[in-house]
């Protein structure tokens, strides 16, 4: 399965973990074949569905723990975040003065020139195939006046003069983005006073190894060796590891707010 809407195990998820940890360095070991090697399939209700044999229940909650700490490191790291945030700004300033022009067929045979702006061409298949990584450096170079904003926030990225982390904090499950601005702004006024002023953008990440921080093992199917075709319930609580405790510190929503080049 190349993507599992049921329980997400999957071979896309298997791959690009394998990938991913390899490429930034990190030391994790996922089984993948001794995965595979035990899956099989179990009946419920008369539905037939992908299970796996009780005895791998550790090398698949790997998987989603694997997955969270790339997303802890990687993925979601504060100075990834600051870069996206910076190309978003970059993107949005350029947007009416940039467009992206394509050649189109008329119904008499003969061909015109459409362009749109940056945040239309997902209407149009000819303009999107052209919205490749190809625009950073099309505004990066780019000499009109109008774009001036955007390549000095591009030209920022290249020397990593990001945005600055100014507050971060914690929440529960659930929680709004929007909660956290008087947040933020109480903490800030009792640090500098009720005259700081700063324009700053927010990101929030989630580390959740579960969807919605739940048990990320809930909905797969287990078998056991004896009776191949029985599903089996099994709680993850019921077999973390020692080592898997610091599952729950990965749980849970953060927020970041980065200055903006105006602060």
């Amino acid at each position: 399965i190349i993507a599992n809407k049921d329980n997400g195990l999957d071979v896309d998820k298997f791959e690009y973990i394998l990938r991913d940890t390899k490429q930034f360095g990190q030391a994790f070991s996922l089984d993948i074949d001794r995965i595979i090697d035990h899956v099989g399939i179990v009946v419920k209700d008369g539905v037939k569905y992908i299970g796996f044999r009780e005895k791998i229940k550790d090398a698949l909650l790997d998987v989603f723990v694997y997955r969270a700490k790339l997303h802890r490191d990687c993925y979601q790291h504060r100075t990834c975040k600051a870069v996206e945030l910076m190309l978003i700004d970059a993107l949005v300033a350029a947007n009416e003065h940039f467009s992206i022009s394509w050649e189109e067929a008329d119904s008499d045979g003969s061909f015109s020139i459409k362009s749109c702006k940056l945040s239309e061409c997902h209407r149009y298949p000819k303009a999107f195939q052209k919205a490749t990584d190809c625009l950073f450096y099309d505004l990066l170079n780019s000499t009109s006046p109008e774009l001036h904003k955007s390549r000095t926030l591009l030209q920022a990225i290249e020397t990593r003069d990001l945005y600055t982390l100014i507050f971060k904090k914690t929440l529960e499950l659930g929680s709004r983005q929007t909660d956290l601005v008087s947040s933020m702004v109480t903490s800030l006024t009792e640090s500098f006073g009720s005259e700081f002023t700063c324009e700053f953008r927010s990101a929030s990440v989630d580390f959740s190894i579960g969807e919605r921080g739940g048990d990320p093992l809930s909905k797969v199917k287990f078998f056991e060796k004896r009776h191949p075709l029985v599903p089996l319930n099994i709680k993850s609580e019921s077999f973390i590891k020692e080592n898997y405790q610091f599952s729950k510190l990965l749980n849970g929503l953060h927020a970041y707010f980065e200055a903006s080049p105006s602060c």
